[in-house]
């Protein structure tokens, strides 16, 4: 085996181009929240709801905007994304949604 090609997903540099993947089938790519229940009837390596699967050519392959966009859209669910983070003068701040709709924001430390 030539130690210089990664044969697993996670040793890929993100953004890698296809000539720097290996030819060789990957293992899937998992992404998951910390809440994640891990273990099903058929495998105790599988999780009951991942958030995102992905095959690790199809990782490996894919730039990071496509990835981060995925991984928000599977986060949000139907939720309006976040258009605009507002700072106010004392310390607050206010979430603006695509729908219109404000939200206190975490408020700012100093």
């Amino acid at each position: 085996m030539n130690p210089e090609i990664p044969t697993r997903p996670s040793f890929f540099r993100h953004g890698a181009s296809k000539a720097a993947c290996p030819k060789v089938i990957c293992e899937p790519v998992v992404f998951v929240v910390s809440t994640s229940k891990k273990g099903t009837v058929r495998s105790g390596q599988e999780y009951e709801s991942p958030l995102l699967v992905l095959t690790g050519t199809g990782y490996a392959a894919m730039p990071f905007q496509v990835l981060h966009d995925r991984l928000c859209t599977a986060l949000r669910g139907t939720k309006p994304r976040v258009v605009m983070e507002v700072f106010g003068p004392d310390s607050t701040t206010t979430l603006v949604f695509e729908d219109g709709c404000r939200v206190p924001g975490p408020s700012i430390t100093k």
